[in-house]
């Protein structure tokens, strides 16, 4: 930071967002296009002047920014989405659980026909829960 502030001083500019932004990226080296056109313009000896820095900023600052939102933005719609799965793959789980429990007293029977139709019950949800954790994987992945 400290060098963004000396880079100004010594181009003779003010210290403004702008101005410290471009200085600041141009101390880093972190764009190499914005430096070449830095160097380029001194080595050609005309002085930097707002609208020379203002410009670089808005080739390759404010671009940047944009870019860094958006990719914010499609973060935080996909981490809602994931939410929204997990909290749909616990009431799954929740429904699942209550299947089980409901088939129990049907697999303690001694009824055959009751039993047969608790163990199908059971096949069918644990296939249905198989499927519905297998979306959630994938969706994450």
């Amino acid at each position: 930071m400290t060098l963004a502030v000396a880079q100004l001083n010594q181009w003779s500019l003010p210290i403004n967002p702008i101005n410290y932004a471009v200085s600041y990226e141009y101390c880093k080296n972190s764009i190499p296009l914005l430096t070449a056109n830095i160097k380029h313009l001194l080595l050609s000896g005309k002085p930097l002047d707002g609208f020379f820095m203002e410009q670089l900023y808005k080739d390759y600052l404010l671009n940047q920014s944009q870019f860094r939102t958006e990719i914010i933005s499609d973060l935080s719609t996909l981490l809602a989405e994931v939410q929204d799965n997990c909290q749909q793959s616990s009431l799954d789980a929740q429904d699942f659980i209550e299947q089980i429990d409901n088939c129990i007293p049907a697999l303690m029977s001694n009824n055959k026909n009751e039993f047969k139709q608790a163990i199908s019950s059971l096949h069918q949800a644990t296939l249905t829960f198989k499927k519905q954790q297998q979306a959630l994987v994938e969706q994450i992945e």
